[in-house]
């Protein structure tokens, strides 16, 4: 009997647009995104408001143009900003389509903000099943976890192939963080566990709370694809296509 092999090849999508940032000075500790000459000018406050203003000001207001906006005046470009970057692609090498196996890649984001309240971090597929051989029909099923929660250990039937996905970096969710054998609880990153099933619809897999400018914040995804020893999985190359959104909150 042949033993066909399986090529899985995953092609990363970034879900938000590429845009370039300026910012008037900066060292490794700071930015200083905008700055203002003038004269005069104060901070007041009192239990219900706080002003600031500032005197002397000339060429304010907003312009632009087909490659630019600008808008000059005093404080009129505290804008937050968001940039979301990926490293790499992930490819899987191959499995064994009868006597079974499992592979593995990842693919890993950094998003930048400035925004106060920080950012949230979401995946999704843009197919169901999300692995699905490029000709022919053939699919890997979606990982799904026992319960509501994802699973700590990957498993899977002999008689099944199967897709998921963790999430692993500073800012993930509680979903996907462990007390070292179950997802969900405790305070744990660990290594290549609590795995989960990806969907068409968006699903948050991190979320910062601050501004993270310059450095940001790296997310690493990992996914694996796994064959049952008794499952015959047609031979072919694979692929599944993620989108990664990163927004402020």
């Amino acid at each position: 009997m042949s033993k066909p092999l399986l090529i899985l090849l995953f092609v990363s999508l970034l879900g938000v647009p590429l845009t370039l940032y300026g910012y008037v000075m900066g060292s490794s500790n700071y930015r200083i995104n905008a700055d203002s000459l003038n004269m005069g000018g104060a901070d007041s406050q009192s239990s219900s408001f706080k002003m600031q203003d500032t005197i002397g000001e000339i060429a304010t207001g907003n312009s632009a143009s087909n490659s630019y906006k600008m808008g000059a005046g005093y404080q009129q470009m505290q804008e937050s900003y968001i940039s979301i970057s990926s490293v790499n692609n992930g490819t899987m090498s191959s499995v064994n389509g009868v006597t079974g196996g499992q592979t593995n890649a990842s693919t890993t984001w950094t998003v930048i903000t400035d925004n106060a309240a920080g950012y949230s971090l979401s995946i999704k597929s843009q197919t169901s099943p999300a692995l699905q051989a490029a000709s022919g029909g053939a699919t890997f099923a979606d990982y799904t976890p026992a319960g509501a929660d994802p699973d700590f250990a990957y498993t899977y039937a002999p008689t099944e192939s199967r897709f998921g996905f963790t999430p692993e970096g500073v800012d993930i969710t509680a979903r996907y963080k462990d007390n070292g054998s179950i997802c969900n609880t405790g305070g744990l990153d660990s290594v290549d566990q609590c795995w989960d099933g990806f969907s068409t619809t968006n699903q948050i897999i991190a979320q910062g709370a601050t501004e993270n400018q310059p450095n940001g914040a790296t997310t690493t995804v990992k996914y694996r694809a796994a064959v049952g020893a008794s499952k015959i999985q047609d031979s072919g190359s694979y692929s599944a296509t993620i989108v990664v959104t990163a927004v402020t909150l």
